[in-house]
């Protein structure tokens, strides 16, 4: 996996903003790019090119996968039944199309490691 999926994936998973701005705010450090240069067509681009990228080394893709259509048909409609999980699993930025809110909840649940060692193509030392 390449240091820009790792690093969007990160920011994804470990920001208190919303994924958008996490993701900009990645870019613009990872390229030196201004924030204002990233629209909304261009970070769709990124992040599933990001997704493709990310399954090429899963150890289960087919898991990956299979939580981004869950992540596609529970959308935000399940906050009522597990509220704990829609903070993690659907928040969404409606700025994005289904299909990359979707990704963007997947990243959120990508598996980073097991049993105490990096699985999925994670590794510890990204930018080194």
């Amino acid at each position: 996996m390449n240091d820009l999926t790792l690093g969007l994936i990160y920011a994804v998973k470990h920001s208190e903003k919303s994924a958008k701005e996490s993701i900009i705010g990645f870019l613009s450090e990872y390229t030196g790019t201004p924030k204002q240069y990233y629209s909304d067509n261009e970070l769709v681009r990124i992040i599933r090119d990001s997704f493709v990228d990310y399954l090429k080394t899963a150890d289960n893709p087919a898991f990956e996968v299979w939580q981004y259509f869950d992540a596609k048909r529970q959308k935000e409609n399940f906050k009522d039944v597990f509220p704990e999980q829609h903070k993690k699993y659907a928040e969404r930025d409606n700025c994005m199309d289904i299909d990359t809110e979707a990704i963007l909840s997947a990243f959120r649940l990508a598996g980073v490691q097991k049993d105490g060692k990096y699985i999925n193509g994670f590794k510890e030392n990204w930018r080194n």
